[in-house]
């Protein structure tokens, strides 16, 4: 059985073979949040794929904790666009979008391969 840890770590390993979308963002960059705060990059792509090739817990929870730190963001509205928690003067709107459709880092065809899911799956995997 694959520990939780390492289980939530393979979607951001898989970045590694993707065709990525970077449109509007500079290389490296995979996502930022509000302000342009830099979240999720490809050094942390490569952090992931080594924690995974060698099975090696302490490095895999280091490679997760740029992901698990997206869902914290999301909770303290600190996403940008359709990944925010709440929206509207006073942020008085709650997003009703399920999770796993939010997108966060795209391919260059536009299918979904980072969702807020996989953070919050990184999060709980990172406290269990």
């Amino acid at each position: 059985m694959t520990h939780p840890i390492l289980a939530a770590l393979r979607p951001l390993a898989a970045l590694r073979t993707a065709r990525v979308e970077y449109e509007g963002k500079s290389a490296g960059i995979l996502y930022t949040g509000r302000g342009g705060a830099t979240l999720l990059e490809d050094a942390d792509v490569d952090r992931a794929v080594l924690a995974l090739s060698r099975r090696d817990l302490e490095a895999a929870r280091t490679a997760l904790a740029p992901l698990a730190a997206i869902a914290d963001r999301f909770d303290a509205n600190g996403l940008d666009d359709e990944a925010r928690k709440h929206w509207g003067r006073d942020d008085a709107h709650t997003n009703t979008t399920p999770p796993a459709q939010i997108e966060l880092v795209r391919s260059e065809g536009g299918a979904g391969l980072i969702t807020l899911q996989h953070a919050l799956d990184a999060r709980a995997a990172l406290a269990g």
